[in-house]
């Protein structure tokens, strides 16, 4: 025949995932909402008090040279599996191919606090609360992709289910057992 179908207590399990999953998404997403604010606010402050003072952050005030040599970027590792993990934003490029060597190599290997492209040492704080603000942003982007993955696999898992109990409940209905049919006889 075929297998059972499934049960209340699967569709409600699986559906329990699935509300857990959605709880931590939308819970993910409101920090790293507040974490942007944070960020964003952080640095119009900066902003706003360096124009006031002697440090003035603009075009002219980073170094153009150690930014092109180094960058700043921010790269996700992706696997087979369904996480992401935030690979060390301020680690060259080259060193990384997502072997256990690579990232050793990676932190031998320190690239400067691109913060301090723009200030040299003496870093305001603002400024600080900014990038820590924006590199909490990175982390919270990977968790997000990664629990949206999870909410994606619960949401297909519980539309199997419910479909496959649906077919199967709406087969029992169309074709009960038949009685087998007696055979008729006519008379002469």
């Amino acid at each position: 025949m075929g297998c059972p179908p499934p049960t209340d207590d699967d569709i409600n399990r699986v559906l329990l995932v699935h509300l857990a999953n959605v709880s931590a998404y939308l819970e993910i997403y409101h920090h790293l909402e507040n974490s942007l604010k944070t960020g964003r606010i952080s640095l119009a402050k900066t902003r706003c008090n360096s124009l006031c003072g002697s440090a003035k952050i603009s075009n002219a005030s980073y170094n153009s040279a150690e930014m092109a040599s180094h960058g700043a970027t921010a790269r996700i590792r992706v696997d087979n599996s369904s996480s992401f993990h935030l690979v060390d934003e301020l680690s060259p490029f080259d060193n990384y191919v997502g072997s256990a060597d690579a990232t050793r190599a990676s932190t031998d290997c320190k690239v400067p606090d691109p913060i301090n492209w723009f200030c040299g040492v003496l870093v305001p704080p603002q400024l600080r609360l900014a990038q820590v603000s924006f590199r909490r942003s990175l982390r919270l982007v990977a968790e997000l992709a990664t629990r949206r993955a999870a909410l994606l696999h619960s949401a297909k898992q519980l539309s199997d289910l419910i479909e496959t109990r649906d077919r199967l409940d709406s087969e029992s209905l169309v074709s009960p057992n038949p009685v087998p049919a007696q055979p008729s006889q006519t008379t002469h």
